[in-house]
């Protein structure tokens, strides 16, 4: 009645190794560590009070810190233009961002539209409005025909 407990241990496997991100985590030195809970906490700091900024020890530092919240004001500030342009127009205009954005610090090709779009404003401002500002539409514009003859 009284019998030895089987043995039930698994033999013949060899003992598992940590995974790469473990090793890489091994790796990293403090520093990296600190800097790291150093930016989490600014992270925190800045999603807690809107109007109080950390003090930054480094330009790029701050631009860091300051990009999610810039991002969300432009994004909430923008909307969306969808237009038929001809083919060859929109390639010319494809191969120029390609060809000056990083020169013209233009870093996106919506961007680069937005820019060309505003330069196109201000010259039929001046031209027709005495250099006013139109007054914003903000409703959709009839679809259809061309206004004023053909395309």
């Amino acid at each position: 009645m009284n019998q030895p407990a089987p043995d039930r241990s698994i033999t013949g496997l060899q003992r598992r190794r940590p995974g790469a991100a473990g090793l890489i985590r091994g790796q990293r030195s403090e520093p990296q560590h600190a800097a790291r809970a150093e930016a989490a906490a600014v992270t925190r700091q800045l999603e807690s009070d809107e109007g109080a900024w950390p003090a930054m020890t480094s330009a790029k530092a701050q631009s860091d810190a300051q990009r999610p919240r810039r991002n969300a004001a432009i994004k909430a500030s923008k909307g969306q233009v969808n237009v038929e342009i001809a083919t060859d127009v929109r390639d010319q205009a494809r191969a120029a961002f390609r060809a000056a954005a990083y020169f013209e610090g233009v870093p996106t090709f919506a961007q680069f539209v937005e820019n060309a779009i505003r330069h196109e404003n201000e010259r039929v401002q001046r031209e027709h409005n005495s250099g006013l500002p139109f007054e914003p539409i903000s409703e959709n514009l009839p679809a259809g025909r061309p206004v004023g003859g053909s395309r």
